[in-house]
């Protein structure tokens, strides 16, 4: 885990907040992480300060934080809580969660993401009467194992076949317990937020109930046209090293690929599994990245590639590429198989297929009429910004 700021204990007395505007407290699972949730909290907590007084709870090693705007930071002990068997209870976490309610008294609470708490945890909000959003970012509303790679429907992932898959051992007993408890939980809450219509629809066929989509918007950036060699193309795949990622089978896939366009080059960006040393001919590892080397990234490759094994419920990286104009070719699976039409605005293949990914990828150095496509408008950072400020204004009013 990565070291935190230095913490202070909190006492709640000690904390006062007189400005005028609304408070705003945003509910994660942690902070210091490089994932996409992490990064939307911010994006909106940023986005947002000059609207509301903004805080960010969550929890990480062994203690509740509680993030200001101004970067202070206070902290209540709670033990780390393990997954999958997740408790319904934890009495630190409700007394902290408790002192820092008192103590910051929001006027609209946000829950982005509550791995990593208590199942309680909504019902304990439910109970505060605080008008609250709830979004959903992934599938752990309906199984603790949050990208249910290989799982198509919720009855499979529920199943005892799927559990001694994923976990070792048949918890389908828990798993069904832990998903009435988070469905009976999740009535209590109107406003439910999506980032996909993909998404929407498989939580509404899931847990039942409305879902309001509000898309990922991501910052502006520019990037300059470049000249795709068509004797050397240069793929790139931004993201992490994780298998569910599908990098793996990408990698596979591009050897294939290799033995017939042998100057054709891969490029992966980003952490996670170390990859192989040395690395596959044409294959090259460039690290992590920062969000701000972005730009510079897809400056350094032609046609981007998105290899996900599990359904990804949105993908802010193909909104960068498409931003950049850039090719792309992606998995056939959740939100990128709804988002991208095949042979229009990119091209798909099979999820873990690397003979599917190799005939695509022969595609783009075969052909010419991709350079003519499209890029569909991507949504940009202040139109979600916007929505997301009238959603929060409109919950207020409405003290719901």
């Amino acid at each position: 885990m990565p070291i935190l700021p230095q913490q202070v204990q909190l006492e709640p007395t000690l904390l006062q907040f007189e400005r005028p505007m609304k408070r705003l407290l945003y509910i994660l699972h942690a902070y210091h992480n490089r994932g996409g949730t992490e990064q939307h909290t911010k994006d909106l907590a940023q986005g947002l300060k000059d609207d509301f007084e903004i805080a960010i709870l969550y929890p990480e090693n062994g203690a509740l934080h509680l993030q200001l705007a101004d970067g202070s930071l206070s902290s209540i002990p709670a033990p780390p809580l393990p997954i999958p068997e997740t408790p319904v209870h934890s009495d630190e976490h409700t007394a902290a969660l408790s002192q820092f309610i008192r103590s910051f008294k929001p006027d609209l609470i946000h829950v982005q993401h509550f791995v990593f708490w208590p199942l309680d945890i909504l019902r304990q909000l439910s109970a505060l009467q605080i008008p609250t959003v709830i979004s959903f970012h992934d599938y752990y509303p309906l199984h603790p194992y949050f990208p249910m790679v290989g799982a198509s429907d919720l009855e499979a992932a529920l199943s005892p076949a799927y559990s001694q898959q994923i976990f070792g051992s048949d918890k389908s007993a828990y798993l069904q317990a832990r998903f009435s408890y988070i469905r009976d939980s999740l009535q209590h809450y109107p406003h439910k937020i999506v980032p996909s219509a993909y998404l929407q629809n498989f939580l509404s066929r899931s847990l039942g109930g409305d879902f309001r989509v509000i898309e990922h918007g991501i910052r502006p950036f520019h990037v300059a046209a470049r000249n795709a060699n068509p004797t050397r193309l240069k793929f790139g795949c931004i993201g992490s090293l994780l298998p569910q990622k599908g990098w793996r089978s990408l990698a596979q896939g591009f050897q294939i690929t290799l033995k017939q366009h042998p100057e054709l080059e891969l490029h992966f960006y980003g952490g996670g599994e170390i990859p192989p040393s040395p690395a596959p001919s044409g294959i090259f590892f460039h690290g992590p990245y920062e969000q701000g080397d972005i730009p510079s990234i897809l400056n350094e490759f032609d046609i981007g590639i998105i290899p996900s094994v599990f359904a990804e419920t949105f993908s802010l990286v193909l909104s960068e590429l498409w931003l950049a104009a850039k090719p792309v070719a992606v998995s056939d699976i959740g939100a990128l198989g709804d988002r991208v039409k095949d042979r229009l605005n990119g091209r798909k293949f099979r999820p873990g297929d690397p003979m599917a990914i190799a005939e695509v990828l022969n595609y783009f150095c075969d052909n010419d009429d991709w350079r003519s496509w499209h890029a569909p408008k991507v949504r940009l950072l202040p139109e979600m910004l916007e929505d997301y400020r009238s959603l929060y204004q409109g919950v207020i009013a409405e003290g719901r």
